[in-house]
């Protein structure tokens, strides 16, 4: 499973599932910006305009070290 993040000098974003994402995780932080030109006669496209320092890394990890599903403790006493 490919996974990718935004990486600055002084900051890194965390792994997020498609390129898109990571992109957008930077221009929410405000290191980058995406344009919104739609074309009336094909696909949505949009450009991503990064900061000059900005580098998405891209990373393969194995599916057993996603996260697991949270097992809730029961509560002995109440039953």
């Amino acid at each position: 499973m490919t996974r990718y993040r935004y990486v600055m000098p002084t900051r890194k974003g965390r792994w997020l599932p498609t390129k898109e994402a990571a992109q957008d995780a930077a221009a929410k932080a405000g290191f980058g910006s995406r344009s919104e030109y739609d074309d009336p006669n094909g696909p949505r496209r949009a450009t991503f305009f990064g900061d000059p320092m900005l580098k998405i890394e891209e990373r393969e990890i194995a599916s057993t070290r996603t996260r697991r599903p949270r097992v809730l403790a029961t509560d002995e006493k109440g039953k």
